[in-house]
Parts: structure tokens; sequence; C-alpha cells
């Protein structure tokens, strides 16, 4: 009984044995079936890594070893080396991969382009808008509605910010909360040069009064008959004249300049043109009148 459980031990011990050595010899078959390629025969040698430093440049190069070989196997069968980084869209880089002398897959060497990577523009620092809005008091300003519009505003910052000569209504929003008022605001800045927030009081200017034409302001254009100490009257003379004649006018001779109409002269009627700088009038208006020249007053001795 013994010798027969003896056998029986022996017997599958063989077994055993042939069976480790069936498997074995099996990879190795496997492994010799796998025909060993030559890495110079790569075709697809322009890489496109993540980035520009030399583990990316691994990563792309190992996906297309993987492609060309699907077995290879880094430091059995291939290893990298020399890496130079890419620097610029026309100076790319390369990594150089060598396969293993002893690697039963790989053979040679290839050189692998690395396209450069261009990093993400850094986008620009903004600005706190109080940076250029320094003067926050706008005292008044001028505007049409019940508030100012964005471009009343910018108008009034301007007027009282050298540095806001740039600024646009593309830059800040007017808040609503607190809302806009006839003396208040509140701005905060938008896009991509400025942030924070500007708090600014002002007030409504007075519209300019509109300027009187003369052509209209003066009614009565006869002035009648007057007499002078010159041969021709002076601008005051006329304007005097004009005022008696249209009460409530209020022209002075500085708010205009005089001359004779074509075919006329100063004795029978003048063109009175009003001055740019005349804040109340502007436009012209032909006045006429007779003109004449004081006699000389006569005296005679005593006797």
């Amino acid at each position: 009984m013994k010798k027969l459980l003896s056998l029986l031990a022996a017997t599958g011990l063989v077994a055993t044995s042939g069976s480790v050595a069936v498997a074995c010899n099996k990879k190795e078959a496997e492994a010799e079936s796998i025909p060993s390629k030559d890495l110079a025969s790569i075709t697809a040698k322009d890489l496109s890594p993540s980035a520009n430093d030399e583990a990316s440049a691994k990563t792309a190069a190992t996906t297309a070893l993987k492609a060309y070989q699907a077995k290879a196997k880094l430091a059995v069968d291939y290893t990298f080396g020399t890496f130079t980084a890419a620097t610029a869209s026309d100076k790319a880089g390369s990594i150089v991969v060598a396969a293993v002398k002893d690697s039963k897959l790989l053979t040679g060497t290839v050189t692998f382009t690395l396209k450069y990577v261009a990093s993400a523009e850094k986008p620009e620092e903004k600005h706190e808008l109080s940076s250029v809005i320094k003067t926050t008091e706008l005292g008044p300003i001028t505007f049409s509605g019940s508030v100012p519009t964005a471009e009343e505003l910018l108008a009034g910052i301007k007027a009282k910010n050298s540095d806001a000569s740039k600024l646009t209504t593309k830059d800040f929003k007017i808040e609503s909360e607190p809302a806009i008022s006839a003396t208040a605001a509140k701005i905060t800045g938008q896009g991509n040069t400025y942030q924070g927030s500007v708090s600014l009081t002002y007030s409504k200017a007075e519209a300019p009064a509109s300027k009187k034409d003369l052509s209209t302001a003066v009614t009565t254009k006869n002035l009648d008959a007057w007499q002078g100490a010159a041969d021709k009257p002076t601008v005051k003379e006329v304007v005097d004249q004009v005022n008696a004649k249209n009460q409530g006018l209020g022209l002075t001779e500085g708010d205009v300049d005089m001359a004779a109409p074509s075919g006329s002269d100063l004795t029978k009627s003048a063109t009175l043109t009003a001055k740019q700088s005349s804040s109340k009038f502007s436009g012209s208006v032909t006045v006429t009148y007779t003109y004449t020249k004081k006699a000389a007053s006569s005296s005679s001795d005593a006797s």
C-alpha cells in the first residue's frame, strides 16, 4: 500500500513539473513570435505634449511607442535619452528614445520632435476704480433728465479727475442699490480693467441762458432822427437809441460790432452784429435812422 502511495505521489510531482515547463516554454514562444521593430522606422515623430517639460515629453513619447510596439516596456525594451525643451513656436524641442540592447521587441533609436505649447496668457491685473477717480465730489454737472446718464456722469468725472482721461462707460456700471439720484450715485468697475466701487456726489448745473437773436429781439428797427457830436454816430449812441426804442432789451456796446450796410453810410443806417463773446445776444440786425451833427454853438463878444 505504501509503495502505491509513493508511486502516485512521484507521478503527480512529475506531472506538475512538466506543466510548469510547458508554461514557460509557451511564454518564450509567444515572445519570440512578436517581431522586433526598429525605432528608426517610426513615421509619426512629431509629438504634441501637454506641456514643455520633460515629464510631458516622456508621456507623449510613451504613447507613441505603445502605438508602434504595444508590448514594449520601459527599461526592459527602451530607455529615454537626451531631452531638449521647446521654447517657442518656431523652436521645437526633442526627446531621444533608444532600444535596450537585450530587447527582443525593439532595436535602434528615434528622436521625437516636440511641439511648443503656448502657455495661457495671464490676464492683466485690474485697477481699483478709486485709483483714477480720486475726487468724488463732482460739483455741478450737466444732465438733461432727473438723474444723470452714464455718459453725463463720465463727463463730470473727467472734469474733476485728470487720471480718468481714458475711462469709458464700458469700464463701470451704475449700481441700483443705492439707487442713483439727482445728487448721488454709486458706480462699480466692470470689464477687464477696473474693479471696486466709488460713491459720487454732485448737483445739477443750471442750464445756460439761451441767447437772443438780435433780428427778432430788436422789434423796433427805425430809430427816427437824432443828433450827435461827431460826423458819424458811435456804437454807444446807436445802442442807446436801440434801447430807447426797445424797452427792456438791455443791449450794451460790448455785445455788438457796428458797420455800415452795403450802399449806405452810418448817418442813415447801421448793422449791429453780436460778438461771439456776448452771453445774451446772437445774430445781427440792421437799424435805420437819420443822424446829423450838432451845429457848433455861436457866441458874441460883449459890447
